[in-house]
């Protein structure tokens, strides 16, 4: 996923809708409206296959199909769609429209979706493999590579596989110098690891620019672990007038936003987790070649229980609150696991909520956190691979959270 998650902001008027004024009767009443002179789009500069400031990404072509149904031209604000997206784009108010989000992420008006995709396998179809799940008793001897904090990576705990798994990271600053998330696909190329747990249009993306042959099977859905998302388009909240424009443009525009994800190889599935379209084969040359990354990460599930249904036993404390080696070992804990990827550096969120303040989805006290984190909330929408984690490097991270706690002193229940 965003949040992810670093740009010229580009702002464009909108069109107005002229208001009826009250006519003699002898005068027939005429309701003047604009069509939007522009779709103010928060692209990302860089970010194959999804977008570049060249327009070469399939969301770019898509961004154009969608504008000229609305009788519009896109216009973009770029950020880099990583931690901080929402909040350096819509919040701000320089763009209008994400594409790329998954249905369900809390900080924008998400639309109907637009297609379906979900993670898969994929090797190098010379090896010999014929994989269908992640339970082929083969990968047990095998190097699996898999982007860090992902679903699947919890579906490889599971399995008792992280032995042979390599992760790789979906954050990057594109002026630096770390990996691109391509780099596990390119890895998989040449032989560093045997298999790829990949979200489909990333590695499907490179089953079509890659000069080596790869085979793609997309993963179903497991019990705690969904594997497939929808995935929409986000307005800012309240925006109804633009998302139901924007569902009109994706019923009307269907087949050609199909026809531009087969171009670029993305693994289109049905919502019973059946494959409509999953791309085999390399180097057809059928979209630009370049980089990219699962910028949304995505994880949408359920509503949450209360708090109190989540924290029926008996309450655990944390030992190490108000310890402050416990709270700096937590916070190179936080670091060292990824937390920071998904909640901000400093707590204050990013792709996912703030752990700083007072909006507790399932409550605030040590148990419920401490359950959240270690995977026994079953409506939680965060990985579950902390589950690995042990109790006390649990609590120590909790207790970094705690240090840096920001809300209201009256509602600590800690």
């Amino acid at each position: 996923m965003t949040g992810t998650f670093r740009g010229v902001v580009v702002v464009a008027a909108v069109g107005a809708c002229a208001l009826l004024a009250a006519q003699p009767p002898s005068i027939t009443p005429v309701l003047a409206q604009s069509p939007p002179a522009s779709l103010r789009v928060c692209g990302d500069p860089d970010n194959l296959p999804y977008s570049n400031e060249r327009l070469e990404g399939f969301e770019n072509r898509i961004a154009a199909v969608v504008a000229a149904e609305l009788g519009a031209t896109p216009v973009y604000a770029w950020w880099p769609h990583q931690r901080g997206l929402v909040r350096n784009t819509i919040d701000a108010g320089t763009c209008d429209v994400i594409f790329g989000v998954p249905e369900g992420l809390d900080f924008v008006l998400w639309t109907k979706p637009y297609y379906r995709s979900s993670y898969v396998m994929t090797w190098r179809n010379d090896r010999g493999y014929d994989f269908r799940s992640l339970d082929a008793p083969e990968l047990q001897q095998l190097r699996i590579g898999v982007h860090v904090n992902t679903p699947p990576e919890e579906s490889l705990a599971r399995r008792g596989l992280l032995d042979n798994v390599s992760t790789y990271s979906l954050f990057f600053d594109p002026r630096g110098d770390r990996d691109r998330p391509r780099k596990l696909l390119d890895d998989l190329v040449a032989g560093t690891v045997d298999v790829a747990v990949a979200w489909g249009p990333l590695a499907g993306y490179a089953a079509r620019t890659s000069d080596a042959p790869l085979e793609l099977v997309p993963l179903a859905d497991e019990p705690g672990v969904p594997l497939s998302f929808d995935i929409s388009m986000g307005v800012a909240k309240g925006n109804e007038a633009l998302k139901n424009r924007l569902e009109a443009a994706i019923d009307r525009r269907q087949a050609e936003i199909l026809a531009i994800l087969e171009e670029y190889g993305v693994p289109v599935v049905t919502s019973g987790g059946g494959s409509a379209a999953v791309p085999t084969g390399g180097g057809s040359g059928g979209a630009p070649a370049g980089g990219g990354t699962d910028a949304a990460n995505p994880a949408a599930e359920s509503a949450p229980p209360s708090a109190a249904a989540a924290s029926a036993a008996p309450a655990k404390l944390n030992p190490f609150t108000g310890d402050a080696d416990g709270a700096a070992e937590g916070r190179t804990l936080y670091f060292q696991v990824g937390c920071q990827g998904c909640h901000g550096g400093g707590g204050g969120g990013g792709m996912a909520t703030s752990v700083i303040d007072d909006a507790w989805t399932f409550g605030s006290d040590d148990e419920v956190l401490f359950r959240l984190i270690k995977g026994e909330i079953p409506e939680q929408t965060m990985p579950t691979v902390y589950s690995v984690l042990e109790d006390e490097e649990v609590w120590k991270i909790l207790a970094f959270i705690r240090s840096v706690y920001a809300g209201d002193p009256g509602r600590i229940d800690w």
